[in-house]
């Protein structure tokens, strides 16, 4: 069987492949921590420049507004879990009860998507809940710009080698090394690289992770 979202072969009995399952997972998971941290969003940040980005605003952020109470994002996951209580003979949505907080309902909805996400594995319509899970996630990083690339590619300081190095912002004392001159077996540690790249004129790369 092809998983729905990417056509690579799905595991047993299921419509998604294992990288589409598991990105679900991880989208289920993310959503009640974004729901919640983009309340720190509610007033319009700034551009570099100086002047107001393109996020929608009436003096607050509404992106963020939308995102943090829900608007979209309960509808969406309480219209699979009603499907899902149907089909599998649980407590009907009326007869529960209601969560105090817009963060607990978002949270118990998250958690009940997880816990009978095997199940759900095995509809047909897993394929259109995964896309719709995706957007609300993709909507939670855009308003908490989580969504800010960590990783730089950089010409590679070596004398000769043309190569282009992926370095992590977010980790900028890992262990860097270039697969080319790893296989020549060139190896240089984090603050040599960070030297060569100052000295080779790459000083504007030292700067972009510094300053962003």
């Amino acid at each position: 069987m092809e998983c729905q979202l990417c056509q690579h072969s799905a595991r047993h009995e299921q419509y998604l492949c294992r990288r589409c399952e598991t990105t679900l997972r991880d989208n289920l998971s993310d959503i009640p921590t974004l729901q919640q941290e983009a309340k720190g969003f509610l007033v319009p940040s700034r551009t570099g420049s100086g002047s107001r980005n393109s996020e929608r605003s009436l003096g607050f952020n509404v992106s963020a507004m939308d995102y943090s109470t829900a608007v979209e994002t309960l509808p969406i996951l309480h219209k699979y879990e009603a499907w899902i209580r149907r089909a599998r003979n649980l407590t009907p949505p009326a007869l529960l009860k209601a969560e105090p907080t817009i963060e607990a309902e978002v949270a118990a909805t998250a958690q009940f998507h997880l816990s009978h996400l095997d199940w759900t594995l095995k509809q047909d319509w897993v394929g259109d809940f995964a896309r719709d899970v995706k957007v609300i996630h993709s909507k939670g990083l855009s308003v908490t710009k989580a969504f800010i690339e960590t990783t730089r590619r950089i010409p590679c300081p070596t004398d000769g080698c043309e190569n282009r190095v992926a370095i992590d912002i977010e980790n900028i004392l890992a262990d860097v090394f270039c697969l080319k001159c790893k296989a020549l077996g060139h190896c240089i540690d984090c603050y040599n690289w960070l030297w060569l790249i100052q000295i080779r004129g790459f000083g504007w790369i030292l700067r972009l992770f510094v300053y962003g």
